[in-house]
Formats: structure tokens, C-alpha cells, sequence
């Protein structure tokens, strides 16, 4: 849940590295492993997240596109 304009910058930004530390494309679509950020302990690992592991942060919409589970709220109507 982000809340307010500090909220959701900081959510987009969170999201963003999130996105792409899984293989996340900004279509929903699961990138290939070349093109994934890679952490210190899956470097040896070139596999692709595996069902288990998206479902924690993400979830799949109707159309099997890969959305983030979050929830962003700004109360201020003229921003």
C-alpha cells in the first residue's frame, strides 16, 4: 500500500527495481534471463523465476500478463 505523493514515488521506484530484479517487462511479460538483474546469489543461476517465487509479489490477470501486487492511494485531486 503507497500513500500520498512521497508514497507512490517511492513505490514506483520500489516496484521498478522489483520489476527487474525478477525479469518483469513494464508490459507484464517475463523478460529472459540475459536480461534480469541478477543479485550475488542466483549469478549462477540463469533460470527464470519460477511460479512459486512470482506469486509473492506479483500476481497473473486474466489475460496471463504479470501485474505487481500493490496498491497506490494520493488523496491530493489537482496533482
Amino acid at each position: 500500500l503507497h500513500v500520498g505523493q512521497a508514497g507512490v514515488q517511492i513505490g514506483n521506484s520500489v516496484w521498478e527495481l522489483t520489476c527487474a530484479e525478477h525479469g518483469v517487462s513494464y508490459q507484464g511479460a517475463l523478460l529472459d534471463a540475459k536480461s534480469r538483474l541478477k543479485s550475488p546469489q542466483d549469478a549462477k543461476s540463469s533460470e527464470a523465476p519460477g511460479d512459486e517465487e512470482l506469486s509473492l509479489m506479483f500476481s497473473r490477470s486474466h489475460t496471463n500478463r504479470i501485474v505487481p501486487r500493490s496498491l497506490y492511494v494520493d488523496l491530493e485531486p489537482t496533482v
